[in-house]
């Protein structure tokens, strides 16, 4: 096997660099090329080294045939996700021995990596971050634990480094260059282009992107699709109006007003981004099916000072003492979520769809309740099909991607976060969206699970929208968004 020219000059131009960030577009063999890139590094090292790999849990077994793939000689171990145990040993006695009979390549994912804090007693000679976008939160636990392994290189693999806000970059740059990218908000004055309203500040846009880009420029490789494989079929695309069920629109219709109300009362203030999202995809999710409200109730510890303790106590509270000498109380908070059930007018077009033809389907959600209402009237059906979200277990993940490629099931249906990477799907080449991320690089991944290598026909995507609701106006505003990820890039 060899490596597609694209690759050999990744690897060429980022061997000499302490820390890189290789961002190619989905399907162009970031793992092979990381690979690559780790055996140019031991070739150049003359005392035993160890690599050690952080990914999805989906992507563990990715890894290890690749590994076995490209490089049979080194010696690799995956964690058992249900016993660590026996791995954390394998990795005592292998830093113990480095000469013996231990490994060479440790594959972990990133919860893992939060729970086995001894991972960062250990010097490691390289460090691989698949889906390193999962460390883009600087505040998280684990984007901190990870920053806590010492390693002497190390690699961040990214189709989409940055999916929503360009401040997020820093936390992969401060993780590859911590001396370097060292302080947060430094990097927010010089490249953040925001608003502040209130003590609140909004991000709208990048500074300086051309000066952050020469800063990157050497340790950065992004390579487009388009501009290396010039034999992989093209996409299309095509979008299909469902009209909804009359239980449906009225459904739609009171939550749209009650969605305007919301707007009336806060359009004289900045945008909190994350606050409108959400209520716009409460909106999405009625235009997919019938939907209805649930309210309940959730435990909520609060917080009190020592003085107000008899007050509290007076009303009938009680309050109760921390290890670390502080007060709480507990209190039931009132919550919303929504619940979708039949009829679905999404869910007519995508059968319309799968019924039309003999070909296999695979089918995306952002909603993993679209996929379980569609995965019941598969089964109502007959037809065969993987259900792939967020709550399936890895066992049934590699089991419906090998069966989903072996021809075995004729539907896949997955949510786009749970089944949006580290995966292929080329067995089909034909996508079916009911329900778009607001986030457009996570759709780009998704589709791209069959638009990749090994994918030798044309990959048709079709958007399923309802007709008369947010779903025909939606697009503009995802647009927007990417448009700043993309300038920070160099991409536009």
């Amino acid at each position: 096997m060899e490596l597609f020219a694209f690759q050999r000059e990744t690897v060429e131009k980022l061997k000499e660099q302490r820390g890189v960030l290789i961002a190619h577009d989905m399907g162009l063999g970031k793992t092979v090329t990381a690979i690559a890139l780790d055996g140019v590094r031991r070739s150049r090292f003359d005392k035993p080294a160890k690599t050690l790999i952080i990914c999805p849990l989906g992507a563990i077994d990715v890894w290890v045939k690749h590994y076995a793939a490209w490089a049979p000689r080194l010696r690799v171990v995956a964690i058992d996700n249900k016993n660590r145990k026996p791995f954390m040993e394998v990795m005592e006695r292998s830093f113990k021995d480095p000469l013996g009979l231990g490994y060479d390549v440790f594959i972990m994912h990133y919860p893992a990596i939060r729970l086995e804090k001894d991972v960062a007693r250990f010097p490691w000679f390289h460090v691989v971050c698949d889906e390193v976008h999962a460390l883009q939160d600087r505040k998280s636990a684990q984007s901190k634990a990870v920053k806590l392994i010492p390693a002497f290189y190390k690699t961040g693999l990214s189709g989409t480094p940055v999916f929503n806000k360009p401040d997020d970059l820093w936390s992969i740059l401060n993780w590859l260059y911590p001396k370097y990218w060292k302080s947060y908000w430094s990097y927010f004055k010089r490249y953040i282009k925001w608003v502040e309203y209130d003590g609140y500040r909004t991000v709208i846009g990048v500074n300086n992107e051309e000066e952050l880009q020469a800063q990157i420029a050497g340790f950065y490789s992004r390579i487009m699709k388009r501009a290396v494989l010039k034999d992989l079929p093209d996409k299309y695309f095509s979008v299909h109006q469902a009209k909804m069920h009359p239980l449906q629109t009225k459904a739609y219709k009171q939550m749209k007003k009650e969605m305007l109300a919301w707007v009336g009362e806060h359009e004289d203030q900045p945008i909190n981004a994350s606050v409108v999202l959400a209520q716009l995809t409460r909106l999405q999710q009625f235009a997919s099916a019938y939907a209805e409200i649930e309210h309940f109730e959730v435990k909520v510890k609060v917080y009190v000072k020592e003085r107000d303790r008899p007050e509290l106590r007076e009303q009938g509270i009680e309050v109760f003492q921390a290890d670390d000498d502080s007060w709480y109380y507990y209190t039931m908070e009132p919550r919303t979520r929504v619940r979708l059930s039949e009829p679905s007018n999404k869910l007519d077009d995508v059968m319309e769809i799968i019924n039309s033809t003999d070909e296999q389907i695979i089918v995306f959600s952002q909603f993993s309740q679209m996929m379980q209402l569609l995965a019941k009237r598969l089964e109502k059906a007959g037809i065969p099909h993987g259900l792939y979200i967020g709550a399936t277990s890895k066992a049934d993940r590699d089991k419906i991607v090998e069966e989903f490629q072996a021809g075995k099931l004729k539907v896949f249906c997955g949510s786009i976060k749970a089944g949006g990477m580290s995966i292929t799907l080329t067995a089909s080449s034909t996508v079916v969206i009911t329900n778009r991320e607001w986030a457009q690089s996570l759709n780009d991944q998704a589709i791209d699970r069959a638009d990749r290598l090994g994918q030798k026909n044309a990959v048709h995507v079709i958007d399923v929208i309802s007709e008369s609701t947010i779903d025909t106006e939606r697009n503009l505003g995802i647009e927007m968004n990417w448009n700043v990820i993309k300038r920070m890039l160099g991409e536009l």
